[in-house]
C-alpha cells in the first residue's frame, strides 16, 4: 500500500500513517525499511508499506520512502496473509488476507509459489504466513509471485517421536558371583599329595 506518514513521535519511536483508503495505520521505527534514520520522517512524507495484523490491530511493516515510481508500482500490490486451506493432491489453497480492512480469500496454485532460499519449493500448508501479489488468470483472481515469510510451528506425530528416540540398550544380566569351591581337607593337608596322605593314614 501507498500512504503519507500522519506523525511520528521520535522519543517513543512510534507513529501512524494515512494510508491509501483513508485509514490510519500504526507503525514502529523497527518496522522502517530502507530509511536510513528516523529522524528522517517528516509529516506528509509519502510511504510504500505492507500491511500485517499484529494482536488483532492494523499495523505497517517493511515502510519505505516512495521516491521511485517503480518501487510504488512493485509494492502497492503486494499484500500479507495466512494460508487458511491447502490440498496437497491439488496442489493449490486459498490465502486469507486483509484489504482495506475487509477479510478476504484469495486462490493460488503451487506454481505461483517461490522457492525457498535452499532452492526448494516446500508445500505451503495451513497457517504459513504468506507474502503475495494479486493477479489474474483465465478472468479471475488469484496470488502469485508468493514467498513464505514465516512457517507456524508444527507438533511431532508419534511416529516422528519414536522415529527421532535412539533404541535404548537391552540391560545385561547381572553375573553370579564367582565363588571358590572350599577344600574337605584340613588345612595342614591341603598342600600335601593325596597318595602321601593316604599312606600317613595307614600307617596310624
Amino acid at each position: 500500500m501507498i500512504g503519507k506518514i500522519k506523525f511520528y513521535l521520535v522519543d517513543k519511536g512510534y507513529g501512524f500513517i494515512v494510508g491509501e483508503d483513508g485509514d490510519d495505520v500504526f507503525f514502529h521505527r523497527n518496522d522502517l525499511n530502507e530509511i536510513s534514520t528516523a529522524f528522517n520522517i517528516q509529516k506528509d512524507m509519502p510511504v510504500v508499506f505492507n500491511v500485517r495484523e499484529k494482536d488483532g490491530k492494523r499495523c505497517a511493516v517493511h515502510v519505505r520512502s516512495s521516491n521511485e515510481f517503480a518501487e510504488e508500482a512493485y509494492f502497492i500490490n503486494r499484500f500479507q496473509g495466512r494460508v487458511t486451506s491447502w490440498r496437497g493432491a491439488g496442489g493449490c489453497g486459498f490465502i486469507g488476507y486483509l484489504d482495506v480492512g475487509q477479510k478476504k480469500s484469495i486462490f493460488f496454485h503451487i506454481s505461483d509459489l517461490n522457492a525457498a532460499e535452499d532452492g526448494i519449493k516446500y508445500e505451503p500448508y495451513e497457517g504459513c504466513l504468506v507474502d503475495f501479489e494479486r493477479g489474474m488468470r483465465h478472468g479471475k483472481e488469484i496470488a502469485k509471485d508468493i514467498f513464505v515469510t514465516e512457517w507456524p510451528q508444527v507438533e511431532q506425530t508419534i511416529e516422528e517421536y519414536f522415529e527421532s528416540v535412539e533404541p535404548e540398550s537391552a540391560p545385561q544380566p547381572e553375573l553370579a558371583p564367582v565363588v571358590e569351591p572350599q577344600s574337605v581337607l584340613a588345612p595342614q593337608t591341603k598342600n600335601i599329595p593325596l597318595i602321601e596322605i593316604i599312606r600317613q593314614r595307614m600307617q596310624r
